[in-house]
């Protein structure tokens, strides 16, 4: 259904006489036999002329020339063929130039695979050898790779993420550039790293793209993550959230969080209670009090990555069940509060806070029932002490 949609667009377009084919990712997916909803559009047509065709049309990339045209449920990027120059910072271009032929869109792009057009009749342009590549399994740079890499660092993990999905070879070429080219990921902004990274973790030939990364020199740029991508490089099945990930990134190098990787404060908190846990498990054994202290999502990211760790040691479910048998999960639970404290022990607000812990730690190890009268009488004979 969606490519079907997708070709009313190009009629429209064509119609109209303008040329309009689908483009990069979506034609090598076709290609290849996948299936995807993920279909984008280049044309000869502006944003204006786009926009007057399907009047509901919004403008999601203006400065690139893409405009975004909503059918059914689905959506499509259309954007006006176009050139990029003087690249800045190793990632954007500094003059975006639309073009009036498609073959100068086509040569602005990463890789061959993603460089084919397809017309309405699917007929397939490819100007770059990219469906030999398909056969052969190769991703290569289009042009000079170092100078691609040079243009947009990013496009050095994409190429590991192509790997990830497709397990595809690296080019010799492209390869050698991408080792030449590492060292400029340190002037990308670690949030779109982190997105690359996210996708790279999430297909199925991730092991392959991840010792890759590291054989090419990733350490050098980003150190504090290479332990974690080491580890995971050995874990086939071990599927992490990303708090998970950095979280044991951060935990095996030892390291704070560093400032660069721009973390919020929420994702800051949760990367360091699952560090918390680690080292808190570590010492000892999975009790109830950890499970407590950091209650059960993080207890169960904590046990998945000890487990992954140490296997012969950990084993999985053990947080799970210390949880269900938890009588209190939270202090709220208790049959007793803070009111009850301060009328029962007037004058000691300071040592509420203290006897509540108290209380929970009671009753969590079953010494006292959970009953108001049952706490009150055991924390007066402790208070008389």
């Amino acid at each position: 259904m969606p490519y079907e949609l997708g070709k009313t667009i190009l009629k429209t377009l064509t119609e109209n006489n303008f040329q309009a084919f689908f483009v990069g990712g979506f034609v090598r997916d076709r290609l290849l036999g996948f299936k995807t909803e993920d279909i984008d559009i280049c044309t000869d047509a502006t944003p204006e002329e786009v926009k007057k065709l399907f009047p509901s049309s919004l403008a999601t990339g203006e400065k690139y020339g893409t405009m975004t045209v909503f059918i059914d449920q689905y959506r499509y990027e259309i954007t006006t063929f176009r050139a990029e120059r003087n690249y800045q910072d190793n990632r954007h271009p500094g003059n975006i130039v639309f073009e009036t032929e498609l073959a100068g869109d086509l040569g602005r792009r990463d890789f061959t695979i993603n460089a084919m057009a397809m017309g309405l009749a699917e007929e397939v342009i490819d100007l770059f050898s990219g469906r030999q590549d398909l056969k052969q399994r190769l991703i290569r740079a289009i042009g000079d790779p170092l100078q691609r890499f040079k243009e947009d660092a990013l496009r050095i993990l994409r190429a590991f993420r192509f790997v990830a999905k497709l397990d595809f070879e690296l080019e010799a070429a492209t390869k050698d550039a991408i080792e030449l080219a590492m060292p400029l990921l340190g002037r990308v902004a670690n949030e779109r790293i982190r997105v690359e990274l996210t996708q790279i973790r999430q297909y199925p030939f991730r092991q392959k793209a991840i010792r890759l990364m590291v054989d090419l020199g990733i350490g050098n740029v980003f150190p504090e993550i290479v332990p974690g991508l080491d580890f995971l490089a050995n874990k086939a099945n071990l599927s992490l959230t990303e708090s998970e990930f950095y979280a044991l990134c951060f935990y095996l190098a030892n390291t704070d969080i560093p400032d660069k990787w721009r973390f919020s404060r929420v994702e800051k908190r949760q990367i360091n209670a699952i560090i918390a846990f680690l080292k808190q498990a570590q010492e000892g054994s999975i009790d109830w009090e950890i499970v407590y202290q950091h209650k059960l999502a993080t207890s169960l990211s904590g046990e998945k990555l000890l487990v992954g760790l140490k296997p012969t040691i950990y084993k999985r479910g053990r947080v799970q069940s210390l949880w269900q048998s938890l009588p209190i999960k939270k202090v709220s639970d208790l049959a007793l509060g803070g009111n009850d404290l301060k009328e029962y022990f007037p004058g000691n607000d300071k040592a509420i806070g203290e006897w509540l812990a108290l209380a929970v730690k009671l009753v969590n190890s079953t010494r006292i029932p959970n009953e108001k009268i049952a706490l009150l009488d055991y924390l007066k004979q402790h208070f008389r002490k």
